[in-house]
């Protein structure tokens, strides 16, 4: 092959392969937002707002309680979700031979041990996430 050649194929492998990078650093943002803390969004409403020191004093239990209010509802979801998998699961199981349920098993524990990592139970509501 001629070298215009080849270079018109690593151009084309380049641009491949930084689209799937972006494409990538994209899919990974969506899957894991950022949730701003209490903190954040109090020092962004002081400064957007230009609060008061005593307007922030009312400002900081609302946002505590936000967060609180968000957890629950997030550990809420979580309950929700894991019941609707465990029944789905118990629905597949249902028709299942005796060496694909023992399969299954298995994978369903790799499930919950993914889940544990990603979202290891929490000591008290201090060490819970920001917003």
């Amino acid at each position: 092959m001629k070298l215009q050649n080849w270079k018109s194929i690593a151009y084309v492998i380049a641009i491949f392969l930084a689209g799937a990078i972006a494409g990538a650093a994209v899919a990974f943002s969506l899957a894991h937002p950022r949730r701003p803390a209490p903190r954040d969004m109090q020092r962004f409403l002081t400064h957007r707002l230009n609060l008061t020191p005593e307007q922030v004093q009312k400002v900081d239990p609302i946002l505590d309680k936000l967060n609180s209010d968000l957890d629950d509802v997030r550990r809420d979801a979580r309950q929700r979700a894991g019941k609707l998998i465990d029944d789905t699961d118990a629905q597949i199981s249902a028709f299942l031979t005796p060496e694909q349920k023992a399969k299954m098993a298995e994978l369903q524990q790799e499930r919950k041990e993914r889940m544990r990592h990603r979202h290891p139970p929490r000591k008290d509501k201090s060490e819970t996430p920001p917003l």
